[in-house]
């Protein structure tokens, strides 16, 4: 089964979301693992390594996978449109300089950087991909090379947060799927700013996790999940990093604003708008 769209991500932008709305409507069907990543580190395991994910999604109208490793890469336009010259191509993007720090977060919870500073400017500092994931434009652009601009939906994480039901919509008319399907995953909320107190504990829980699924427990085990208790549970093992992160000092958002100010205005234009629904856009007209 060859997939018929695919998501670039971008990376801490509601990319979780879109495989969500997506993997829960009766006709459309998504990779398991969401990303799969192959027309970025993958490509050299061929087409049929790529097709195997999609094996069970005879009958569904939009099948596909999101990748946020393949908004950035220079060699997945071309790759992607080679394979499916057709695909139907989903963005979302957030204010490039929230994107960063929550890049940040990301990188402290999984543990990627530790140590005495856990500033988000020393993480800045040691780390390029916190400003070159956010070059929406940039990165936008060599996708528009292979692919026509009707073939490409952007959304906002910020248009996402206030109108959920709204959004997804325009995402299922976008991939010509049923629009009236209400996601039960539109209720759903994730904590990116929390990790796991006790790594090990999470990491048991995973693996019980997937071998629930293997031995077709997966339904019980996502129950249990769901119960107060296990809802507990879960609260009782997280904390917040933001106590452990410091927030971002002043005149760091200032210099990132000044580094992003061409690439929103670029991305203004690609997208025919007059303004962007971020904080960043806001300062950098001033």
């Amino acid at each position: 089964m060859k997939p018929t769209f695919i998501g670039l991500g971008g990376q801490k932008c509601a990319s979780t979301w879109l495989h969500r709305v997506l993997a829960d409507h009766p006709q459309a069907f998504l990779s398991e693992p969401k990303e799969i990543d192959f027309f970025s580190y993958y490509f050299g395991r061929g087409y049929d390594w790529y097709e195997r994910f999609f094996a069970a999604a005879s009958g569904r109208q939009a099948v596909g996978e999101v990748s946020p490793s393949y908004l950035p890469h220079p060699l997945a336009p071309a790759r992607a449109a080679r394979y499916n010259p057709d695909f139907k191509i989903l963005l979302a993007v957030r204010d490039p300089v929230e994107r960063a720090y929550s890049n940040h977060l990301h990188m402290v919870r999984e543990g990627y950087l530790t140590g005495p500073d856990l500033s988000f400017e020393y993480g800045l500092a040691r780390n390029e991909m916190y400003v070159e994931q956010s070059r929406y434009a940039t990165h936008l652009k060599c996708w528009l090379q292979h692919f026509a601009t009707e073939r490409v939906l952007v959304v906002f994480q910020e248009d996402i947060s206030d109108a959920p039901q709204e959004q997804a919509q325009r995402l299922y008319r976008f991939l010509g799927i049923d629009d009236s399907f209400r996601s039960e995953a539109l209720d759903q909320r994730t904590n990116a700013s929390a990790r796991a107190r006790h790594g090990g504990v999470a990491t048991l829980v995973k693996c019980a996790t997937t071998l629930a699924d293997r031995i077709g427990l997966g339904g019980v085990v996502a129950a249990a999940k769901k119960s107060s208790l296990g809802k507990s549970l879960r609260a009782a093992n997280q904390e917040d990093l933001r106590t452990l992160v410091p927030p971002m000092r002043d005149e760091t958002r200032h210099r990132l604003v000044d580094e992003f100010r061409d690439e929103m205005n670029d991305l203004a234009r690609m997208l025919n708008r007059t303004e962007l629904p971020w904080k960043s856009w806001l300062q950098s007209r001033k």
